[in-house]
């Protein structure tokens, strides 16, 4: 049977408004808006014709229903520089992949997912966590990527220009038991690292409260769980200046900007000193590109899976199927 909700979701893939996809056929919006929603099933022509101006193969159309995979933290990204079309081609593009993984290791033994939840605050959550992980309370995290897919969190490479998300998170399957981190393609491995950490606590949390108020504590779990204060207090000594920040990126894998975010917090320096060291960053131009590489780490589950799975069965066009293996390759190869 032909499924209309698989037109919405390719077309939302896409970034394609009903009436843009209309115009593509030269059919009437209302058509478009029936089929989606239900009320009309689509015809086999409407298929092809829908398969030829989106490169989907037909057999993607005539799939049974979407899995279940919930908004989760791209409900809270609600500032306007992120549009509604952004969120619908990660949301969506995350989606198709995550079901053509689950459908292509049903008979793979899984890594049960093994995430804690909890009920404190997230500077305590962070402690937790590192001691759930078997990390070390007060040292850099060195490979991060590892580390939580070894909890059986699945993280997908988004192959799509998206100037400002870097991450997002939700609990996927029909028994919301596979913890999925979707991450924008070509971020410093600093960056990289901050938004992973950002959406663990949106995995292992309850989303209360407003949702700038969520956003801040995530930001804080993940500046305790990268950099624990027991640990940070004892290397950001004074004076702090750039060239200590520098190396202290080099070895705890964070921007130097939130190192001097993060003394800060922690008192270490004051208003002053902070707005003192951003404007030496700004006139260096180190705002916009700072200094020293940290290694972009790459997930590795999911190009496992690919490297051993006959893409010819998947109901996907092989443009897709090469664009998801371009975007681990990019992020295994990016430097800066």
């Amino acid at each position: 049977m032909n499924n209309g909700e698989r037109i919405k979701q390719v077309r939302e893939l896409l970034g394609w408004t009903q009436t843009e996809l209309a115009t593509k056929l030269n059919k009437d919006q209302s058509l478009i808006a029936q089929t989606e929603g239900g009320r009309k099933e689509p015809s086999d022509d409407l298929i092809k014709a829908v398969a030829f101006a989106t490169g989907f193969p037909p057999g993607f159309f005539r799939q049974d229903g979407e899995p279940d995979f919930p908004f989760g933290s791209l409900a809270l990204r609600a500032h306007a520089s992120l549009t509604r079309r952004e969120k619908l081609q990660a949301y969506r593009y995350a989606q198709i992949v995550f079901e053509f993984l689950d459908k292509t290791t049903r008979d793979v033994t899984h890594i049960r997912a093994d995430l804690p939840k909890v009920d404190v605050e997230p500077a305590e959550a962070a402690k937790i966590l590192r001691s759930h992980f078997g990390l070390s309370p007060d040292r850099p995290i060195r490979h991060l990527v590892n580390v939580l897919e070894k909890a059986g969190i699945l993280l997908i490479i988004l192959p799509i220009k998206l100037t400002n998300l870097d991450a997002f998170s939700l609990w996927a399957g029909s028994n919301k038991d596979t913890p999925v981190i979707g991450l924008a393609a070509e971020r410093p491995g600093d960056r990289i690292r901050f938004s992973l950490s950002h959406e663990l606590w949106h995995l292992i949390s309850a989303p209360v409260g407003k949702p700038l108020e969520i956003e801040r504590n995530a930001d804080i779990f993940a500046a305790e769980f990268l950099t624990p204060q027991m640990g940070i207090r004892q290397e950001i000594t004074y004076p702090v200046t750039l060239t200590l920040l520098a190396e202290l990126k080099a070895r705890w894998g964070i921007s130097m900007q939130s190192l001097i975010r993060r003394a800060v917090e922690l008192g270490i320096v004051t208003q002053r000193q902070y707005f003192t060291l951003m404007q030496q960053m700004s006139v260096r131009g180190w705002r916009i590109k700072e200094p020293v590489v940290v290694p972009a780490e790459t997930p590795m589950a999911v190009p496992r899976i690919l490297d051993k799975t006959s893409i010819s069965t998947s109901h996907l066009p092989s443009q897709f199927t090469r664009n998801i293996f371009a975007a681990y390759k990019r992020a295994s190869s990016l430097t800066t």
